[in-house]
């Protein structure tokens, strides 16, 4: 199983929020320098695993993606975790 363009699109958006988290928690801004080399640390980690975990990490990014979604445009979480599958 190859690492997808999608996947490596949700990787890029949980590199954004984490550096969105660390400029909100820190008051200032984090460089695209900061967010470029978080993107491109979980890529390599990501292909140096077996297939099968791959599969699994691709989904909890997906999920990561999603409650961060659900977060910001609702202001809650949905606890629906079906509609997600």
């Amino acid at each position: 199983m190859m690492v997808t363009v999608g996947f490596n699109q949700d990787l890029a958006e949980i590199a954004r929020t984490n550096a969105e988290i660390v400029k909100n928690a820190l008051g200032k801004s984090v460089s695209k320098y900061c967010v470029k080399y978080f993107e491109e640390g979980v890529e390599e980690y990501i292909k140096s695993l077996p297939d099968r975990e791959k599969g699994w990490l691709a989904v909890l990014a997906r999920m990561a993606h999603r409650i961060d979604y659900e977060y910001r445009k609702y202001g809650v979480i949905k606890s629906d975790w079906d509609e997600w599958s």
